[in-house]
Parts: structure tokens; C-alpha cells; sequence
């Protein structure tokens, strides 16, 4: 009886604010890849959301494994991120479905978060959230990864180049691994070939077989986890259609850009041979470096002048019109969006977001790139650039060069890239999306 009356006693005092009520959220963001500086869209995307959290009264914490091992090195921080991150220790060894994900939920479950965004977990992704049951878990899903494992074995130096022949054109598989477990699953298998062995695994292909991602049981422990989710979010409507089970849950909220660092420059760039810019993994055969190098040289041939310029030195160096600046930090890319009078994004692959295409119109550059995935959301064909089929270098170098030879076309589109690309600012994505799934209206 007396708890009774102490528990109304407690909840009558919660009314009347006679006890003190925390509506401040504690955000825990889960990320099993997260390191800082940045060298992909998803970690500045996280360190930038929880940076809008935070100034927004919210306490955020990131909470990513520590592995010193080789290549499958995790939670590297050779400078202070922007937000608190906690590395928590982790040997390769105990880097699996059993042990793992009570590793990383027991320090979260201390901390006592009011939410858990869950975040580049991959196949991971359901053991993670099974160990966290109980608590508010908001998934985000960044790429493909849970809907096409094949998508985890593709590396730089391993089938990727494999998969860019069979796939030339950017064409989609009409499969996922919800509906076709089977199918994909050993889609996946073949794809990483050699690469389930230790001695040549990558960080993902180490991930699938430590996620037992391969067993039979496999498909029905990502959907119970998928189902215990307040929410999943996706970065464009081609994942939200992957997603169609669970579409009460989705959510598509897109990536933003700090239009702060990204913006025109005050007056035009005056040069003789105006650039224009591949930015981005360009050795990474999804992303189309063929197509681009193509384009260039059909360029050349008609005489525009122009310099081609690709920001990573890791790519096969044969054509005399291309010039590598190298890999570019993040404040060293905006000057160069800046001096650049087009950017050119040929990927090959459905990319989910698309952030070098954002960060290129918030600096008032247009952008001619491939109509696939996200950029199809992202990009305003004929308005702020030009959208072209995956693979279609000819279609490429006219758009390019109809840019190269008209000042006026290209100045109108700058305004248009720029004023589309300032309803992606963090503010506005933050405010829009975050603050509402977060209840901090």
C-alpha cells in the first residue's frame, strides 16, 4: 500500500513539477567503422548531426570499437572529432555475432541513453539491436548492405572490377536478400570468393563472416531485428522501395551539407582552361572512372580546352589529360569545388546519397552525373545540371562541353545548384527530420 501511495505521491509531484523532470535526450550513435578525420560521406554525416543535436540541447555520445589490427583496423581518431566518441577495446578475436554486440551494448546501457542510432553497422546491424532490446533503437542505413550483401564484398582491389564489367550501364538487380535469402547469399559468397579467408579479408567481408551472416537462421534474426526498430531510416526511395516490409517504420532523410564551408566564390574564376572536376574514390570501378576518362578524351577531340582533374592517386594513370591532385582533406576540397566549372559524377552503381553532387551545388557549381539512385533525387535535371544514363560517356561529353562553351547556362544553373543545395543545409535537415524523430520539436 505505502508504494502505492508513494508511487502516486511521485507521479502527482511530476505533475505539479514538484520533481525535477529530464527532458533533455541522450542520443547514444552506434558505428562500428566511425574514425576521424573523415574519409567517406556517412562519418561527416554523423559527426555533423550530432553536432546539430548537441546544439540543440540534446547530449550525444558516439560509441564505436577500437581495433589496432592490420586492415581491419576500427575507431581510428588521429585528430578530436567535433563530438565525444568512445572507443571501446576490441580484439579481432572478439570481434563476432557472440560476443561483440554485448560489448558495445553494455558501456551504451550504462550510459542510459534516452535513443540509440544505430549506424554503419551492416551485417552486424541485427545482433546489435537484439542486445538492445528495451531501448528506443532508430536504424540507419546508409547504403544497400541489408538488402544486397554483395554490395559488403565489393572492394577496390578485389570483385568490384568484376562487377563493373558485368554491370556497365548501373543496372540494378532486381532481387534483395529478404525476398531471395538463397539467391543472395550466395550472390555474396561468390562475390567475396577468396576473401572469406583470413588472410585476405577486407573490413566487410570480415564483418559477413563474424555476423554468421551466411547461415540459414540469418534472414529471420534481421527481420525480428528490423521489427524492433522505432524506426528505420534511408537515405533515398529506392532503399525506402527495398524497404517495403517495414514501411511503416521507414523514413527517407537525406544527407546534408555545411553551406558554410561549401559556397561560391565571390567573383568567377578567370583561367584559360576552366576545370573540370571527378571528385572522389576514383579507383573504385562503381564510380566510373571510365566513363569520365572517356568523356575527356572526346572532349580533347573536338578542341575545348579544359583541365580534367580527379582527386585520388590510386587509378590507372593512362590518359595524358588527367591530372590527379591526390587525396584532398575536406577544407581543401571546398577551394577546389570552387575553381571548378563542372563537376562530373559518372558512377556506374545506384549511389545512396550522393554527397560530392551536394557539397558541388552549395558551392555553385553544376553537376552532370549519372541518373541512378540518389542523385535522381538530388539533382534537378536541366536545372541545376544535367542527369545522363549510367555509362553513356557520349551523352556525358556533350553535357560537359555544352557547359564548357555556354557562360550564361552555366552561370544560371551556379544559382539554381546553390539555392537547391541550401534546402540540404544541417540546419534545415536537422530541424526537419532529427529534431521531430528525437521529440525535440
Amino acid at each position: 500500500m505505502r508504494y502505492f501511495l508513494g508511487l502516486n505521491r511521485c507521479v502527482m509531484n511530476r505533475l505539479f513539477m514538484e520533481c525535477p523532470v529530464n527532458t533533455q535526450p541522450r542520443i547514444a550513435i552506434l558505428d562500428l567503422s566511425f574514425h576521424w578525420p573523415p574519409t567517406g560521406g556517412s562519418w561527416v554525416d554523423i559527426a555533423q548531426i550530432s553536432k546539430g543535436l548537441v546544439n540543440h540541447g540534446a547530449k550525444v555520445q558516439i560509441f564505436v570499437p577500437r581495433i589496432d589490427t592490420g586492415g581491419l583496423k576500427r575507431g581510428r581518431l588521429t585528430s578530436h572529432p567535433p563530438v565525444p566518441v568512445r572507443t571501446i577495446p576490441v580484439t579481432l578475436r572478439q570481434f563476432h555475432a557472440l560476443s561483440l554486440p554485448a560489448r558495445l551494448a553494455r558501456p551504451i546501457r550504462e550510459w542510459a541513453p534516452t535513443h540509440v542510432l544505430v549506424t554503419n553497422t551492416f551485417a552486424m546491424a541485427p545482433w546489435l539491436i537484439r542486445q538492445l532490446r528495451g531501448l528506443r533503437v532508430f536504424l540507419r542505413i546508409y547504403g544497400y548492405e541489408m538488402f544486397c550483401p554483395f554490395y559488403m564484398s565489393l572492394w577496390p582491389k578485389g570483385p568490384v572490377s568484376q562487377w563493373a564489367r558485368l554491370n556497365p550501364t548501373g543496372a540494378i538487380c532486381p532481387r534483395d536478400f529478404f525476398r531471395s535469402p538463397a539467391h543472395c547469399t550466395f550472390c555474396a559468397l561468390r562475390g567475396m570468393g577468396r576473401e572469406l579467408l583470413p588472410r585476405w579479408m577486407n573490413p566487410f567481408s570480415h564483418e559477413y563472416v563474424a555476423s554468421l551472416a551466411f547461415a540459414p537462421f540469418y534472414r529471420h534474426l534481421a527481420i525480428r531485428a528490423l521489427d524492433m526498430c522505432e524506426h528505420i531510416l534511408v537515405s533515398n526511395q529506392y532503399t525506402a522501395s527495398l524497404a517495403e516490409m517495414w514501411k511503416e517504420k521507414v523514413r527517407v532523410v537525406p544527407g546534408g551539407v555545411d553551406v558554410h564551408v561549401f559556397y561560391p566564390p565571390e567573383s568567377p574564376t578567370e583561367s584559360p582552361e576552366p576545370i573540370v572536376l571527378m571528385p572522389g574514390r576514383v579507383e573504385d570501378p562503381r564510380k566510373g572512372y571510365a566513363v569520365f576518362k572517356d568523356l575527356v578524351q572526346r572532349i580533347v577531340d573536338q578542341g575545348i580546352s579544359c583541365r580534367a582533374v580527379v582527386t585520388d592517386p590510386r587509378y590507372d594513370d593512362n590518359s595524358p589529360h588527367i591530372e590527379s591532385l591526390g587525396w584532398s582533406a575536406y577544407d581543401q576540397m571546398a577551394r577546389l569545388y570552387r575553381d571548378a566549372r563542372v563537376v562530373v559524377i559518372p558512377t556506374v552503381w545506384p549511389e545512396p546519397f550522393g554527397l560530392v553532387a551536394l557539397e558541388a551545388m552549395a558551392s555553385g557549381v553544376p553537376v552532370v552525373a549519372s541518373r541512378i539512385g540518389g542523385l535522381s533525387d538530388l539533382i534537378v535535371d536541366k536545372e541545376t545540371g544535367f542527369l545522363v544514363p549510367p555509362g553513356d560517356s557520349a551523352l556525358f561529353a556533350e553535357r560537359v562541353a555544352l557547359l564548357l562553351k555556354d557562360a550564361n547556362l552555366c552561370k544560371q544553373m551556379s544559382e539554381k545548384a546553390r539555392k537547391r543545395a541550401l534546402s540540404f543545409s544541417w540546419e534545415r535537415v536537422i530541424a526537419r527530420h532529427y529534431l521531430p524523430l528525437f521529440g525535440m520539436h
